[in-house]
C-alpha cells in the first residue's frame, strides 16, 4: 500500500499504478517459473543499445551480415556468448546439489 501511495503521489497518474502492478505480476510469474530476474532486467536495459550498435554495424558493412563474423575477436565473442547461453542448460543437472534425507 505504501508503494501505491508513493507512486501516485509522485506522478498522480493511474497509468503508473497499473505499470507498477504489471511489473509486480511479471516478477511473480518469473519467480514461479524459476526464471532469474537479473538477465531479464539486463536485457531490458541494454536491449536498445545493442539494437543501435547492430544497426550501426549493418550500415558500416552495407547490410552484409558476415561482417559480424569477420575478425577473430568477434568470433571469440560469439562463441563465448553461445557457450554462456547454452552451458547453464546442460550444467544445471550436474551442478544441482543432492537433497539430504533426514530421518
Amino acid at each position: 500500500m505504501i508503494s501505491f501511495v508513493g507512486i501516485y503521489s509522485l506522478s498522480s497518474s493511474y497509468f503508473d499504478l497499473l505499470l507498477m502492478v504489471g511489473f509486480g505480476v511479471l516478477g511473480y510469474v518469473l519467480r514461479k517459473l524459476d526464471i532469474p530476474t537479473v538477465p531479464v532486467i539486463m536485457g531490458i536495459l541494454l536491449g536498445g543499445h545493442m539494437e543501435d550498435a547492430l544497426r550501426r554495424a549493418m550500415v558500416i558493412a552495407d547490410g552484409e551480415f558476415t561482417y559480424l563474423f569477420s575478425s577473430p575477436i568477434s568470433i571469440g565473442l560469439w562463441v563465448a556468448a553461445i557457450v554462456g547461453f547454452v552451458a547453464p542448460m546442460f550444467l544445471r543437472g550436474i551442478l544441482k546439489k543432492p537433497q539430504r534425507i533426514t530421518d
